[in-house]
C-alpha cells in the first residue's frame, strides 16, 4: 500500500512538471521569445546601448522594442535614468519569468522532448 501511494505521489509530481513546462512555453509564446531576450540583456547591462551591442542590433531596435512589450505588458519594465537603466518591479517579475523560460527551453532541449504545437507525420 505504501508503495502504491509513493508510485501515486511520483506520477503526480511528473505529471505537473511536464504540464508547467509546456504551460510556460505556451505563454512564451504569447510573447516573442526575442523581446523577452532582449529584456533580459537591458537588465544585464543596465543599458539600452549594452544590450544593442551585445545583441547586434541597433539602438532604436532595442528602445522600440522595449516600447512595445511594455505596452503589451500595460507597465513600465524599466526606470531611465542617465546613467542607465534599472528595473521596475513589473520588470523584476519579467526577468525572473524569462530567466525561468530560458531554463526550461534549455532542458527541454537536452531532453530532447519537442513542444507539442503541431503534429508531425
Amino acid at each position: 500500500m505504501v508503495r502504491n501511494v509513493e508510485f501515486l505521489q511520483s506520477l503526480t509530481f511528473l505529471f505537473t512538471e511536464i504540464i508547467y513546462r509546456y504551460f510556460l512555453i505556451f505563454i512564451a509564446k504569447m510573447y516573442d521569445c526575442d523581446d523577452i531576450q532582449l529584456c533580459l540583456t537591458v537588465a544585464q547591462t543596465g543599458t539600452l546601448s549594452g544590450a544593442a551591442v551585445n545583441l547586434r542590433v541597433n539602438h532604436s531596435t532595442v528602445f522600440g522594442r522595449i516600447n512595445q512589450l511594455e505596452e503589451r505588458v500595460g507597465a513600465r519594465l524599466f526606470d531611465r535614468h542617465s546613467e542607465g537603466n534599472s528595473l521596475t518591479v513589473t520588470g523584476e517579475a519579467m526577468r525572473g519569468f524569462g530567466e525561468r523560460i530560458e531554463e526550461e527551453m534549455q532542458a527541454l532541449d537536452q531532453s530532447g522532448t519537442k513542444p507539442m504545437n503541431k503534429i508531425e507525420n
